[in-house]
């Protein structure tokens, strides 16, 4: 969608449905490598700009993924960003000196679910042959049995980075550029081994 209204509103907007399966990977060391990856979602953006000197949007994205259990395997993922174009303000557009001059201000969240470590699908708990182990007392034998694999994680989701950027554009005597930014990153439930911190008496 992309219309202007009375010569000075645009509006423009968009939405995307999309489905991915991705047969690239081929990394023999995760268990269950040679099954594809799988994402689905809905992702979009509104924009309203006024008279070429404001400027405001809105996007969001909504996947989901194969990779995690019920009810954890959908994030949703917002932004927003605002623009000044102040060199189209009445006191500075006749000026010689400054071409173009923007603030501009972002902020959102992106989501990442391509670090899995060993386990494609950590929320299924497998099993395994164990090692043989001595029964009895005077006669020994040894018994194979089923035992307990790596413990399913039902809890584990997406990785989430929270970004928020300030900065501005600006073009002086018609051939000097200059930009600024200042970017502020934060991440949320990344995926990190516990190894040292769970007790060994657990036998996990």
């Amino acid at each position: 969608y992309d219309r202007t209204f009375g010569g000075v509103h645009l509006v423009s907007g968009a939405v995307q449905f999309f489905s991915d399966q991705n047969y690239t990977n081929g990394d023999t060391s995760v268990r269950d490598y040679q099954f594809p990856y799988k994402w689905l979602g809905v992702r979009g953006h509104l924009t309203y700009a006024f008279d070429k000197r404001y400027v405001a949007e809105v996007i969001f994205n909504e996947m989901g993924s194969d990779l995690y259990a019920k009810g954890h395997k959908w994030g949703f993922f917002p932004a927003a960003a605002f623009g000044w174009v102040i060199s189209n303000e009445d006191f500075l557009k006749d000026s010689k000196t400054v071409n173009y001059l923007k603030l501009r201000a972002s902020f959102g969240s992106t989501g990442n679910a391509t670090i899995v470590g060993a386990r494609r699908y950590a929320y299924s708990q497998d099993y395994k042959y164990s090692a043989a182990f001595p029964k009895g007392s005077s006669t020994i034998s040894t018994q194979y049995t089923m035992m307990e694999d790596d413990v399913a994680d039902l809890t584990r989701t997406w990785e989430t980075e929270y970004k928020a950027n300030l900065g501005f554009e600006s073009t002086f005597l018609g051939k000097l550029d200059f930009d600024f930014d200042v970017f502020l990153n934060k991440r949320n439930g990344v995926l990190t081994s516990p190894s040292g911190e769970i007790p060994s008496v657990l036998g996990l």
